[in-house]
């Protein structure tokens, strides 16, 4: 196992007692739209700042079995405190995918390099929008693969995917203790504003999307 920054990183869910699930294809509510929706889950303030995830209503990946596209998963992070704050994005955050049945669909992955990343200066009341290279392939002719990089040199995956409703949330988790900017601020001649580090933990109510087949198929 493999310590990771705040996170135990992810070899460590299948220990937890979350078992193995392969989601079950579930019926398309909707018809496949020609335009791309944004869809938001539910807030969550935990000590100054306002989680919320947000990801697109409908995932698709054209030209089977071999087609990949892009993703929009976001991660909307606003200052509701009365000071700046400093948010860390090395390690500091996670996307969970259920399925239908609720269940945790456990992901891989792996670093092979490590990345700096400068951490985020968020004002009082704006917003930061997180956002990282999300996408879906095709693994053949009726599973998919989603696959998450999250800035630091770390991805995940999430195989077996098949046309039906998910859901996704975030996880986040700071100590307020960024390594990496000390490092940027000592080592490397940076300077300006130091703000608090936000520190907290906790979980974003999980916001519905689905995978569609494209149209046609």
């Amino acid at each position: 196992m493999k310590t990771l920054g705040f996170f135990t990183f992810f070899v460590a869910i299948t220990s937890s007692g979350l078992a193995q699930t392969t989601p079950l294809p579930t019926p398309t509510a909707q018809p496949v739209t020609p335009y791309e929706e944004m869809v938001n889950a539910k807030p969550i303030l935990i000590n100054g700042l306002e989680f919320v995830a947000s990801t697109q209503a409908q995932w698709q990946a054209w030209d089977p079995p071999f087609g990949k596209d892009a993703v929009e998963v976001q991660l909307l992070i606003t200052n509701r405190s009365k000071g700046d704050l400093i948010f860390s994005v090395f390690d500091t955050f996670q996307v969970v995918i259920k399925g239908a049945d609720g269940k945790v669909i456990i992901c891989g992955g792996g670093r092979d390099h490590t990345l700096r990343t400068k951490p985020v200066l968020i004002r009082a009341g704006d917003t930061y929008c997180l956002s990282r290279s999300a996408m879906l392939s095709w693994l053949d002719e009726h599973n998919r693969e989603f696959v998450y990089e999250d800035g630091t040199g770390s991805w995940f995956s999430w195989d077996k995917l098949v046309a039906g409703k998910y859901s996704l949330s975030f996880r986040v988790g700071s100590k307020g203790n960024d390594e990496g900017m000390a490092v940027l601020v000592q080592h490397h001649g940076f300077s300006g504003e130091i703000a608090s580090q936000w520190a907290g933990e906790g979980e974003t109510p999980a916001v519905p999307f689905e995978i569609v087949d494209p149209p046609g198929e």
